[in-house]
């Protein structure tokens, strides 16, 4: 059957023919969290205004087979371009086109509408998985791109915890029984919170952790207000999966770490964290993932996903270096050259 290519503009095709989407997204290798439309639906409610969304659907025989989520900005003053980008750019991990069984000629077929489209001069096509389908297709179609890798750490979760910790270093191994022996000695409780009636309790509670750490650094914490608000969406919206989760450490009612994350499609997705700077010494972040690891391996998940950034921290806990890519491709006009020069200068 011959593959038909549509781009919407409407937000209101965020909401139709969810089904079909999650069948594609479950079938996708590509499909992650981040893609869920739960979570580009919040997303979009609190970061979309001024920007025109190009949600891109490939049907055969009527049947939903693929689909990209694409969105315009505005950018510049004396000459206005437009910069097109993934729903969910900068707040988001793993982002893709969408298609069913990872389909090239549907890929393809998306990407087709994206390169014909009038409406953008420069893309910036980020969070990619470097080796995924969408990465394959995107860098065969852009040779010219600028392409640059962001490290994404991801820990194997082993047959045993014991067996994990037996591949890491001595070293590593020392700070793990470190945690161990601070955890027993403040006799410090482990908790999972995921029920749909507890975690908007919890992360409220995450969030005040959380800036407490940043105002402690005199640093500026990512969870604005529009942050916050958006989160708060999007974990209410994800009410019904079981899909985020927050772990907290307790020395009896008071918690002095928690992290949010992910557990979706057998693999935990660590998002972000917070703590209490009164317990600072004690390495409650360090103690807190530990378990989380910890849990991981007695749930039987893949693997504990740090998501990008390269923090050492990371790979102390013995995790495999994954890329995501930013692929930065310009049409070959005058606006696109200027805004090109405009983002160089600023990037000097």
């Amino acid at each position: 059957m011959t593959l038909e290519a549509e781009t919407l503009t409407d937000p209101a095709v965020m909401r139709r023919d969810l089904p079909s989407y999650a069948r594609l997204l479950e079938g996708s290798s590509d499909g992650s969290v981040f893609l869920r439309m739960e979570w580009l639906g919040a997303w979009w409610a609190h970061y979309g205004k001024g920007r025109l969304l190009q949600a891109t659907e490939v049907r055969e025989g009527g049947r939903l087979v693929g689909y990209g989520l694409f969105m315009a900005t505005e950018m510049g003053k004396l000459v206005k371009t437009r910069k097109l980008e993934f729903v969910g750019a900068g707040h988001s991990d793993l982002l893709g086109i969408v298609a069913e069984n990872d389909r090239v000629e549907v890929i393809d077929a998306v990407l087709d509408q994206v390169i014909e489209g009038s409406t953008w001069d420069i893309g910036e096509f980020r969070d990619v998985r470097q080796y995924g389908p969408t990465a394959g297709r995107v860098l065969e179609r852009f040779p010219l791109a600028d392409v640059s890798e962001e490290n994404s750490p991801c820990i194997i979760v082993r047959p045993s915890f014991q067996e994990y910790l037996s591949s890491l270093s001595q070293n590593a191994r020392h700070n793990m029984g470190t945690c161990r022996r601070t955890l027993d000695n403040l006799e410090a409780s482990f908790v999972r919170i995921a029920d749909r009636d507890s975690i908007p309790i919890a992360l409220e509670e995450f969030f005040r952790l959380h800036e407490m750490r940043w105002s402690k650094k005199a640093e500026d914490s990512i969870l604005t207000a529009q942050m916050r608000d958006f989160l708060r969406d999007a974990i209410r919206r994800f009410a019904h999966t079981g899909i985020p989760v927050i772990h907290a450490l307790m020395i009896g009612e008071k918690t002095i770490s928690m992290c949010l994350g992910f557990e979706y499609r057998n693999r935990y997705l660590y998002y972000l964290s917070g703590f209490d700077p009164a317990y600072l010494r004690y390495g409650p972040g360090r103690c807190l993932l530990s378990k989380v690891i910890e849990e991981a391996h007695e749930r039987g998940l893949k693997d504990v996903d740090l998501l990008r950034g390269d923090e050492e921290y990371k790979y102390h806990l013995g995790a495999e270096n994954r890329s995501n890519l930013i692929v930065k491709v310009r049409r070959p006009s005058f606006k696109a050259r200027i805004m090109d020069s405009a983002i160089y200068k600023r990037s000097r």
